[in-house]
């Protein structure tokens, strides 16, 4: 009987062990795998169409994280604008309710004013003089603005300009913006570089704006040729006005609240997929310039590129004015401006 009540007890202890160790492992997976590579689920917001350089990017983004991380980090990707838009998306970023976006400089600066320094009128003199300036080091101690006011900056893209596109007759010289309705971006340096050259500035909602130079009620607008096309803007106007008054940079930003919660490992699995957005980016944006251009052209579109200088000269109080007040704020930016010039040469 004590023999038999041996056994019975040896054998409640063998099968307590292998129970033991099937909870500890999974059944045969080491706990330390779940640990290194813990289940996390990110939002990604951006107000692009699905065709746009932001949303070819943040799809090699999504696919790079997941699949360096087995599936277990998620990228939800949410574009057109279907979580907000840009400010309603950066105050999702500051909260940590949202974690990714690509946004512009201008509605950027709004959180973190010196990046304002990427909007002064004609800074940079092509896409190749931009390309180069972007993500130079001249431009690096932006970042800690933008860590100040709770966001990562990642990296930039979107080496194109913001071209004027109106309705009646091409634009030779700021005497022919004159009287004009034009939207703008709803930015300030963006509404007063356009007022400097003598349009009645608008705040027409992007939603709103094909049916609002449909009817008239706008006379033109800005973006880049990617935009323009994909939002059929093109179809209720005639010309485009090739001048590099403003430009199209967009900024990577993520959450710095969320991103600091992430494991080591996860951080750097996004900082290498930030760089292969940028790049993503980068080169759509190029092809797409090109290819809508082109498309443009062919359904009747006037492009003019007319001399420059009378509208640096009529946009020269803007850029001054901003200079002087961002480095109130970041003595360092006539520094930044001075390196982003020396690049075009």
């Amino acid at each position: 009987m004590k023999k038999r009540g041996k056994l019975l007890v040896a054998l409640v202890m063998v099968v307590m062990l292998v129970v033991g160790i099937s909870l500890v492992y999974g059944g045969g997976e080491p706990e330390d795998v779940d640990e290194a590579y813990p289940t996390i689920t990110w939002r990604f917001a951006h107000t692009g169409p699905p065709a746009h350089p932001y949303h070819v990017s943040a799809i090699a983004m999504k696919e790079y994280v997941e699949e360096q991380t087995q599936g277990n980090f998620t990228i939800e990707l949410y574009d057109s604008s279907a979580l907000g838009w840009e400010r309603e998306t950066l105050e999702g970023l500051q909260m940590g309710e949202i974690a990714l976006t690509w946004t512009a400089a201008g509605p950027f600066a709004e959180f973190a004013s010196a990046y304002d320094v990427f909007n002064l009128p004609f800074l940079f003199q092509s896409q190749e003089h931009m390309a180069k300036a972007i993500n130079h080091p001249v431009t690096e101690t932006l970042k800690d603005y933008a860590e100040d006011s709770g966001f990562y900056d990642l990296g930039r893209a979107g080496s194109a300009f913001r071209v004027p596109l109106t309705k009646d007759g091409p634009i030779q010289h700021p005497d022919d913006f004159r009287g004009m309705t034009f939207r703008p971006q709803p930015a300030p340096i963006f509404v007063e570089t356009y007022e400097a050259l003598g349009v009645e500035a608008v705040t027409t909602s992007f939603a709103e704006l094909y049916s609002a130079l449909q009817m008239g009620v706008v006379d033109g607008c800005e973006n880049t040729p990617p935009s323009l096309v994909q939002m059929g803007f093109y179809e209720v106007t005639n010309h485009v006005t090739e001048l590099p008054i403003m430009n199209a940079i967009a900024m990577l930003a993520v959450s710095k609240p969320l991103f600091d919660e992430l494991p080591e490992n996860y951080q750097q699995i996004i900082l290498d997929a930030a760089e292969i957005a940028v790049e993503t980016h980068e080169r759509e944006m190029w092809s797409q310039v090109e290819s809508y251009r082109a498309e443009m052209e062919d359904a009747g579109i006037e492009f003019t590129q007319p001399d420059p200088q009378p509208f640096i000269d009529a946009t020269q109080g803007v850029r001054d004015k901003y200079l002087d007040r961002l480095s109130e704020q970041a003595p360092d930016l006539p520094d930044v401006v001075a390196g982003i010039e020396e690049l075009a040469d």
